[in-house]
């Protein structure tokens, strides 16, 4: 049995190699929403300011650390 439910995803730590990385892959996921992208460092930001490679592959500012956002 397949699922065509939609995942929704919020990346922690999203300016490190790694989330990055898992941004790419998951944009690219037919079933999977990204609704957060997280950095305690650079909260406010737009992500492609840092990484412009993602220019074309998400446009959103990242969030800051919240816990209570990120378990909701």
């Amino acid at each position: 049995m397949t699922s065509t439910a939609t995942v929704r995803v919020a990346i922690v730590g999203s300016t490190g190699y790694g989330g990055v990385e898992l941004i790419r892959l998951l944009q690219a996921h037919p079933q999977v929403e990204i609704t957060s992208v997280i950095s305690s460092s650079s909260a406010g930001v737009p992500i492609s300011d840092g990484f412009p490679h993602l220019t074309n592959i998400i446009k959103r500012d990242l969030d800051g650390v919240d816990p209570a956002e990120i378990a909701r």
